[in-house]
């Protein structure tokens, strides 16, 4: 490729990514948070288990616990990948259209 069409393809594309840079921007914003989300899925698993195996607590004790690992997953976690996705897409029609 020749140095003047890979400059104007240079210029195009930073044009586009304009266009794109809020969209792409609440992206990476939401996956950062649904990995915030799993961080504190690990953390809760960690303490289950901990009080499981090492402090040999009842398993019904940890009911509470448990229903506090579930909800997220069941709830935040699907929302924000579809938003995340959906914000994803929005970006790639700035940038390709």
């Amino acid at each position: 490729m020749d140095k003047k069409k890979q400059r104007s393809l240079n210029k195009w594309l930073k044009e586009q990514s304009k266009l794109a840079k809020r969209w792409l921007m609440i992206a990476i914003g939401l996956g950062v948070l649904s990995s915030l989300f799993l961080l504190a899925q690990a953390a809760l698993i960690a303490t289950i288990l901990h009080q499981l195996i090492i402090e040999h607590v009842d398993k019904h004790e940890l009911i509470p616990t448990l229903l506090d690992l579930l909800s997220p997953s069941q709830d935040v976690l699907p929302v924000l990948g579809g938003v995340r996705s959906r914000a994803s897409n929005v970006a790639n029609k700035f940038v390709f259209t």
